[in-house]
């Protein structure tokens, strides 16, 4: 059910989205059903109750890093953030400074074709994360239309996304090009050395962990 803090648009591209207002606190939106549950379920684990009734959608803005798996999933639904009268990818919005703070986070509605999916890699099932994942993957009878990805761990500055699931563009999602992908993420990532995790584990980890979002992307757009 919507509120008056999360309602559900037409973005400027004349397409729905569910609007999350900044005002809104993560706890609203965990509990709203008409939030995708991929999205939902990044804001249980290590994320505790308290956290999401202290913290409002602005507040995450300003500081995405803090929840990274709710970020990275955004970030793979092709999420916008609406700068004044304008909408801005929201890459584009973590990554660059901005002189005006977002009003909103739109995600895309009912987008044909499209899965997402996470995976990660941690020291325990409720702890902190070493590498994650998101994927968003738009099918068309079987070919990828749009292929993004989005990982943390595995940078040394603000960056976000890979742009090696690129070339999944056009193709058919096959074990051979998936494969191909999580290479060309592995070539791509350039993450350091800290007690969690040596580079070259995270490296590792960033292109097992691209194999099983793709493979769950997949296997959700055969279901389809």
């Amino acid at each position: 059910m919507t509120t008056k803090a999360i309602q559900t648009v037409t973005m400027q591209n004349n397409k729905p989205a569910l609007r999350l207002d900044a005002t809104a606190l993560l706890d609203e939106v965990y509990i709203c059903k008409d939030v995708p549950e991929t999205i939902r379920e990044t804001l249980t684990g290590v994320v505790t109750w308290q956290q999401r009734n202290e913290t409002t959608l602005v507040r995450f803005l300003a500081g995405p890093r803090q929840f990274p798996a709710f970020a990275m999933v955004l970030l793979a639904a092709c999420s916008q953030a609406q700068v004044g009268d304008a909408e801005m990818c929201l890459n584009t919005y973590f990554t660059e400074r901005q002189s005006e703070k977002a009003s909103a986070v739109l995600i895309p509605l009912n987008v044909p074709g499209f899965q997402l999916a996470t995976a990660r890699v941690g020291l325990t099932p409720a702890g902190e994360d070493i590498v994650r994942a998101a994927a968003g993957v738009t099918f068309n009878d079987g070919v990828v239309l749009d292929a993004c990805l989005a990982l943390s761990g595995v940078w040394q500055t603000r960056q976000w996304m890979s742009k090696a699931v690129e070339s999944l563009v056009g193709k058919s999602l096959t074990d051979e090009a998936i494969q191909s992908a999580a290479k060309a993420v592995e070539n791509d990532v350039d993450p350091i050395s800290d007690y969690l995790g040596s580079a070259a584990y995270r490296r590792a980890m960033a292109g097992v962990i691209t194999r099983q979002v793709l493979e769950a992307c997949k296997q959700g757009g055969q279901n389809d």
